[in-house]
């Protein structure tokens, strides 16, 4: 959990960090995922208006570079509304995809079974999630941290 609220921490540090890369900019835009459903402050709705603000050339965003062009169906199956969607609001822009889940699966698209059964970061998240007394543990922490996510808004 720790990990988790400190990467949310590092994400809006760079959230308001620009830097210079050729005669352009790069900006970090940290997103929510679901979290976005609920939050009447950093929704589906602003993080589009913040891109939109930034009128970029290029979006790169947390996919697989081979899956950045499969269909709506296969994308929805695998990633977050916001990631997905990036193409559809963003049309004039070039999306790229950056991300990798593995070595097996390295060119090939994302098996039906590859978040139940074999990715072994779910496995992990399913055997914590089945230890009665690391949920005790954290339950504390995720109250907090609901509590806090109304408050959570970009800051750019």
């Amino acid at each position: 959990m720790f990990r988790k609220l400190l990467f949310i921490g590092f994400c809006f540090l760079i959230s308001t960090t620009s830097c210079n890369w050729h005669s352009g900019r790069v900006y970090f835009i940290p997103t929510i995922h679901g979290l976005h459903k609920a939050n009447n402050k950093y929704n589906y709705d602003s993080l589009k208006q913040i891109v939109s603000s930034l009128d970029p050339d290029i979006i790169a965003v947390e996919i697989r570079a081979e899956d950045i062009a499969q269909d709506s169906v296969y994308l929805s199956k695998n990633y977050p509304y916001e990631m997905r969607m990036m193409r559809s609001w963003f049309p004039e822009a070039i999306v790229l995809g950056f991300d990798w889940l593995g070595n097996d699966i390295e060119g090939k698209l994302i098996p039906a079974n590859y978040w139940s059964e074999v990715s072994s970061i779910k496995k992990y998240e399913k055997e914590l999630n089945a230890d009665s007394l690391f949920t005790k543990q954290t339950s504390e922490c995720d109250t907090l941290q609901n509590k806090g996510l109304r408050y959570l808004r970009p800051i750019l």
